[in-house]
């Protein structure tokens, strides 16, 4: 009998602090709840579904971190990457990464690419399915920012912008050994 009530005081102290009346026979709420209509299914907002055309304003704001000004060169940076990844493109996604391009594996220089054409020699080892799931799944409003970039998905991809445009700083997820010394 002792457990129950000690389960109940935290529920107590809850409806207390949201403004509940507990001597209230129907425990009805201070506050106003809207009435819903849970019959029928929602539908899915459509932000959830498509990209938004207007940029959020907190990701937008963020942007001079990675050195943009521009939220349209992001968007458009986004579509080319994309456009590339559905298609496959090879070079074309290797024409979006900045060279040199090093890669690590958990802090060790693996590899140092100079050009795209380097690039595509082990394009598989750097753009695996999991890569190339979070490009095409990428959306403006689901980028997280900071001052190392921008991050794409769950760390795959970092880009920023630099001299010659935004491009890839790093690909993480590659299927890299780390060398034997």
């Amino acid at each position: 009998m002792l457990k129950p009530l000690l389960s109940i005081a935290p529920l107590l102290c809850l409806l207390t602090t949201l403004g509940i009346s507990q001597s209230s026979a129907a425990l009805k709420p201070s506050l106003p709840i809207p009435k819903q209509s849970f019959d029928k299914a929602q539908e899915p907002s459509p932000d959830l579904v498509a990209p938004r055309e207007i940029p959020h304003e907190d990701i937008t704001d963020r942007l001079d971190m990675a050195g943009i000004s521009d939220p349209q060169e992001v968007v458009n940076f986004l579509e080319n990457l994309r456009s590339a990844a559905q298609a496959l493109d090879r070079p074309a996604l290797a024409d979006l990464v900045h060279y040199p391009f090093t890669t690590y594996n958990r802090g060790t220089p693996v590899k140092t690419y100079y050009t795209p054409e380097e690039l595509l020699i082990d394009f598989e080892k750097l753009f695996t399915p999991r890569v190339m799931r979070s490009i095409e799944n990428v959306r403006y409003d689901n980028l997280f920012i900071n001052s190392q970039g921008i991050m794409i998905g769950s760390g795959e991809i970092w880009f920023r912008n630099y001299p010659n445009g935004i491009k890839i700083k790093a690909i993480n997820g590659q299927t890299f050994a780390i060398p034997v010394p």
